[in-house]
């Protein structure tokens, strides 16, 4: 845990404060159009890939944690160019994507909650983020007709739970290593 502690419990923040920044921008927005909503969803994975590599960097000499970050990472970072470079692409085709990468992000902050059995609070934030992230990936699935507007607080909710999972699971990485004052 001292690993994690010292060395990525910023990132985790940052991975945290974005989240909920996009989910309360998300949760605002009055009638979203779907060019509006594609482009949002491409910014939201972008910011999180992006963060996920900065983790995963942090990460480097732990090399089972390291992977699922870099992984995470990098599956976020292709589904958004794949969003904002082809903006014709359909709805359902982005929805899908988002689908896909919140199922995988759930295995993968299961897999690291596992990894850090022992880590008290920050074990199960990411927990709780895994389970939250596989049953909306899966409710996005199985309800791809939500119409715009309910699929925007749909991703709005997600993006503030799993922003508020890992700020606190950042702060506690903070208190761990004995860098708060």
């Amino acid at each position: 845990m001292d690993f994690l502690a010292r060395r990525s419990w910023g990132s985790l923040v940052a991975i945290g404060l974005s989240a909920v920044a996009f989910g309360i921008v998300a949760l605002a927005w009055n009638e979203p159009t779907a060019q509006a909503l594609k482009l949002l969803v491409g910014i939201f994975l972008l910011a999180t890939g992006l963060f996920f590599l900065a983790h995963a960097g942090l990460q480097a000499k732990q090399q089972a944690k390291y992977l699922g970050s870099l992984i995470l990472g990098i599956v976020g970072v292709i589904a958004a160019i794949i969003t904002l470079a082809w903006p014709d692409i359909t709805g359902r085709v982005i929805l899908y994507m988002l689908a896909v990468w919140a199922i995988f992000a759930g295995v993968v902050q299961l897999y690291t909650a596992y990894l850090f059995k022992g880590s008290g609070t920050v074990t199960i934030m990411f927990a709780i983020a895994g389970l939250i992230s596989l049953v909306f990936g899966i409710l996005l699935i199985i309800f791809p007709e939500g119409g715009a507007t309910n699929l925007v607080w749909l991703i709005g909710i997600f993006a503030v739970l799993l922003g508020v999972l890992y700020l606190v699971a950042g702060f506690d990485a903070r208190h761990l290593s004995g860098e708060d004052a």
